[in-house]
């Protein structure tokens, strides 16, 4: 079967039910890839994305599996459960309801909602910490720390 060409992707034809990846990302690249399978995924070239495959949808890619979950209390949760339980509140006390007796259902739905929101937040925000973190621990290993000047000269031992 012959590959479809993808929008994007210059002069690089890719069949339905592979990596996408650009032109610049030799196959078998190791530099600054995560593998899914036998294809290696260069960061730079829009990692974890499947053409016919469901596993390009949502916020988070297959590759976030792999990161350890977060707490299930964290900052994101609490605050976004606190917004949550305000928000159920205010609308009571705004409909001229008591605020905290009534509509307590909507109160916890409102909670639950903010504090899996948080959870999923957080698991956003640890998998882009660990992908940057992966990305500059290449580049400096792509990068040797030239000498320094100090490594370079003789020591100075002046004249008396």
């Amino acid at each position: 079967m012959p590959g479809k060409a993808v929008g994007g992707l210059k002069g690089a034809a890719v069949r339905v039910g592979t990596v996408v990846a650009r032109s610049g990302c030799p196959p078998g690249a190791v530099r600054g890839c995560w593998t899914v399978g036998s294809h290696p995924l260069s960061l730079n070239c829009r990692p974890g994305r499947v053409l016919g495959d469901r596993r390009e949808m949502g916020l988070l890619p297959d590759r976030a599996k792999a990161l350890p979950p977060p707490g299930i209390v964290n900052r994101n949760s609490v605050w976004l459960g606190l917004i949550g339980w305000t928000t159920a509140v205010l609308q009571n006390g705004l409909n001229r309801r008591p605020a905290l007796k009534a509509g307590v259902h909507r109160q916890l739905l409102f909670v639950t909602v903010g504090w899996f929101l948080g959870y999923y937040l957080t698991k956003v925000e640890n998998y882009k910490t660990a992908k940057l973190d992966q990305e500059m621990m290449e580049y400096i290993r792509q990068h040797p720390e030239k000498k320094t000047y100090a490594e370079i000269l003789e020591d100075f031992h002046p004249i008396h």
